[in-house]
């Protein structure tokens, strides 16, 4: 498994966080929208709005669907291949790294290492155990 591999799990979560947040957003919108229906007769427009709002939510649901399936996936085969992996340091690295998503920093802080040996450490990574599977 490569790094690029890896780090796309990163960018996947924040990816859904962001649809999550826009879907929340419609929703509070389709909700506010359809206070405002009274029963009173008006032009089409507004109920055209709620129904426009209610697809939109309807569409982003798919996407943020088909994004957590895709994500639970590469999710799965790194977390295999992570677990896969012999020494215990370069295990906790990579899992802190790419799946909790940390910087170098707060891995250093964690595994009470500095980040020179986790550098030197991911060298021994690329150099012994990265590629595509």
């Amino acid at each position: 498994m490569t790094e690029k591999e890896l780090m796309q799990l990163k960018f996947l979560k924040l990816e859904i966080a962001i649809m999550r947040e826009e879907l929340e957003q419609l929703k509070s919108l389709r909700d506010y929208e359809a206070l405002r229906i009274d029963g009173m007769p008006k032009s089409g427009t507004h109920s055209d709005r709620v129904a426009n709002i209610a697809a939109a939510i309807l569409d982003l649901e798919a996407k943020l669907y088909t994004h957590v399936e895709e994500l639970l996936e590469k999710w799965d085969r790194c977390e295999q291949y992570i677990h896969s992996i012999n020494d215990e340091d370069l295990r906790l690295m990579l899992r802190l790294r790419f799946i909790d998503g940390l910087v170098w920093e707060e891995v250093s802080e964690q595994m009470f290492l500095s980040e020179t040996t986790l550098k030197r450490l991911m060298r021994h990574w690329r150099k012994t155990y990265s590629k595509a599977v």
